[in-house]
């Protein structure tokens, strides 16, 4: 859905009860994207000189710690260093 609206994206995550991964740190915000109003959003804030190698290997490092069992509804945003997790009020 390269070029749609974040918004269209999310509810198109949504409607088919998909976690979102997105590289868009738009998504990270708690205040468009609500944690427990969606069924979860993973955002990689990663340098940009990072190859794809690089990325692969942080987000599986981060899946590795149990994350996925804790994901839902949440805004999880994966940085360099560590893992910030968003839950639901």
């Amino acid at each position: 859905m390269r070029g749609a609206a974040d918004s269209a994206v999310a509810a198109r995550a949504a409607s088919e009860s998909r976690v979102l991964v997105a590289g868009d740190t738009d998504f990270a915000n708690s205040l468009r994207f609500p944690p427990g109003r969606h069924p979860g959003i993973l955002v990689l804030r990663l340098p940009n000189a990072w190859s794809p190698e690089q990325r692969a290997t942080r987000l599986i490092e981060a899946l590795d710690r149990a994350l996925l069992d804790r994901l839902a509804g949440c805004i999880v945003i994966v940085e360099p260093a560590r893992v910030r997790i968003l839950t639901p009020r």
